[in-house]
């Protein structure tokens, strides 16, 4: 267990994985890391087995790239990284396996991998959150766009406060909910590129997370609003979002665009197209 407790897979990564309450009380109880991998395959759910694996290879492959690279990782690095890997492995998962219908009235919807116009009458807002390790920034970013597939307004913000990429993700489509319902906007659609977010949408938990709580605020808001949507789109259909989100903390902690930034024009152009 040294080796798994040490520098790498301390309570930091194992808080940026979102494994943080299930490691932690183990770590002195459990004499050797073959133990503690049994005790969590046959007490915890498989997601939770499947999240503990990746981080044991992530950690694993940090400290060999310490050794034979003089290659060397934070531990916010590392716990982010075996999340993003869990998260990419789940929607791979799910592109492979028979579609779930989501009940109607939680108005969350399948998947996209190209950026589509909304239906006339209706908005679209793309959303999408960063953390930028080098400063300690945590930001967030909403474009809303119309039937033409013209920009009407969007929003950055970003703050110094670390967050999971969960919380992260939760925390940007609540600041776009704010954000389209001080603009008196209805009938809107909100994308975003993460699938265990707007699946967390549909089958919330009973948690006392912060991730849980979040989740919860997006619901209650979306109940005050009929004709709002949330749908999950990958990557390549959230450009314009995740292109904006990473050069927010190049400009104020908060900012509106009622134009376009130069930064986005190409994948405007390209989603247009």
């Amino acid at each position: 267990m040294a080796f798994f407790c040490g520098l790498y897979g301390g309570a930091e990564s194992w808080y940026w994985a979102g494994l943080l309450t299930v490691l932690q009380p183990r770590a002195g109880t459990v004499s050797s890391l073959t133990d503690f991998v049994f005790d969590i395959c046959h007490s915890k759910s498989r997601d939770i087995a499947g999240r503990v694996a990746l981080l044991l290879w992530q950690i694993w492959a940090a400290h060999n790239d310490v050794i034979w690279n003089d290659a060397h990782h934070t531990s916010t690095s590392i716990g982010r990284t075996a999340l993003d890997a869990w998260q990419q492995w789940q929607e791979v998962h799910k592109q492979c396996s028979p579609p779930v219908v989501q009940h109607e009235h939680n108005r969350v919807q399948g998947n996209n991998s190209v950026w589509k116009k909304p239906s006339e009458s209706w908005l679209k807002c793309n959303v999408d959150a960063v953390f930028h390790d080098r400063n300690h920034i945590t930001s967030f970013a909403c474009c809303v766009r119309d039937f033409r597939g013209q920009l009407i307004r969007a929003q950055t913000k970003w703050q110094r406060e670390n967050m999971t990429v969960l919380e992260g993700e939760a925390v940007a489509l609540l600041e776009a909910l704010h954000f389209v319902d001080a603009n008196r906007w209805n009938r809107v659609v909100f994308e975003s590129d993460s699938s265990t977010l707007v699946q967390a949408l549909s089958s919330p938990g009973r948690s006392d997370s912060e991730f849980s709580v979040i989740v919860s605020s997006i619901i209650y808001q979306l109940s005050l609003h009929s004709n709002f949507e949330v749908k999950f789109v990958r990557r390549q259909a959230n450009m314009v979002a995740h292109t904006l989100v990473r050069a927010a903390c190049s400009w104020a902690s908060h900012r509106i665009f009622d134009s376009y930034p130069s930064c986005i024009e190409h994948w405007l152009i390209n989603d247009n197209s």
